[in-house]
């Protein structure tokens, strides 16, 4: 005799399938889904559906997580719970030392941690994640060659106007001026520079001599 056991589909809250596309298909594989990429898929899960996510995926009992829930919940904004979340599956599934890497890299691109001090593997991490570019003729070129290289900007009158609305951040500090010239001092480990134009558009260069 033959037995078979099905499960219903998991479906998030607005009803939706887990999975349904390809864009919304998250791997255990790290060569499916980047172990940063899994990270922040549960990073971004809808608050509706995190006690049915937590009893289906985690280890935790039924009082630790009613317990996370309850302090989420004074503060949703902070996205305690998904934090928690993502990281206990982050490591189960690929590892404490890599789930560290992705953790940081969220928390980078998040402004919860300056990117100064991220050290090379981090910074490689992350240039899998973002726009990225190199170059061997950053230093001592005006900042607005440097957001057209790094694709950031269209054009260096677009660069000089974002300059000027105050719009662009190297390595996470405000820059006005257009005349602000790249130096070995802006050069983070491994030579690495990050740009972000606007709030969400973050971008790294590389300077290889």
């Amino acid at each position: 005799q033959c037995y078979g056991i099905t499960f219903p589909l998991l479906l998030n809250a607005q009803g939706q399938k887990f999975g349904k596309s390809e864009s919304g298909a998250v791997y255990l594989s790290p060569h499916r889904t980047s172990i940063y990429k899994f990270y922040q898929f549960w990073i971004n899960v809808d608050d509706g559906d995190l006690e049915k996510l937590y009893k289906l995926f985690t280890f935790m009992d039924l009082d630790e997580i009613s317990t996370i829930i309850e302090e989420h919940n004074k503060n949703p904004h902070l996205r305690v719970a998904q934090k928690k979340l993502a990281w206990d599956l982050t490591c189960r599934v690929h590892g404490e030392k890599s789930s560290k890497k992705a953790k940081d890299a969220s928390a980078i691109l998040f402004g919860e941690m300056d990117i100064r001090e991220a050290d090379a593997d981090l910074l490689d991490t992350l240039s899998a994640e973002i726009p990225f570019a190199k170059t061997d003729s950053i230093i001592g070129g005006p900042i607005t060659d440097l957001l057209v290289l790094s694709g950031g900007c269209a054009s260096k009158g677009e660069a000089k106007r974002k300059l000027k609305e105050g719009g662009v951040y190297l390595n996470g500090v405000k820059v006005t001026e257009e005349s602000k010239q790249i130096s070995s001092e802006d050069l983070l480990d491994s030579g690495y520079v990050q740009l972000r134009v606007g709030k969400k558009d973050f971008r790294l260069v590389k300077f290889s001599n």
